[in-house]
């Protein structure tokens, strides 16, 4: 869990196994290099979940076979309580594998800037 104000670096780092890898809530989070294969959220976000204020960069990253049973199969963010959440997602480079969520097998984005280069989309099941 990162919360308040952190500046958090992951590179080069495989997250597997049940239970959402990463919560995340008014930091900034930079993940480089790394897979995220296999994980599983009873809610939201089955590999990250963002809550507020959170600015996350995935850059050459892999999210294979995540799953959420309500939304987000890899990543969720935004606020389920409020209008504005103040999060920014900035992807490149990034695989998303596989997914699979009640909605948005490979994102749920709700009240969050988004801006994506060079990533791939793949057999996303909703």
């Amino acid at each position: 869990m990162v919360r308040a104000r952190a500046l958090i670096h992951f590179e080069a780092l495989i997250f597997h196994g049940t239970g959402g890898a990463i919560y995340v809530d008014v930091s900034t989070v930079r993940v480089r290099d790394s897979n995220f294969t296999g994980n599983l959220a009873t809610e939201h976000g089955g590999a990250v979940f963002a809550l507020t204020n959170t600015l996350l960069q995935l850059d050459g990253v892999e999210m294979r076979d995540n799953q959420a049973v309500e939304r987000g199969g890899s990543v969720f963010m935004g606020n389920t309580f409020s209008v504005w959440s103040g999060n920014f997602l900035m992807i490149n480079n990034t695989r998303f594998l596989d997914g699979r969520a009640f909605r948005g097998g490979a994102l749920y984005l709700r009240t969050t800037e988004f801006y994506a280069r060079r990533s791939e989309f793949r057999r996303l099941h909703v």
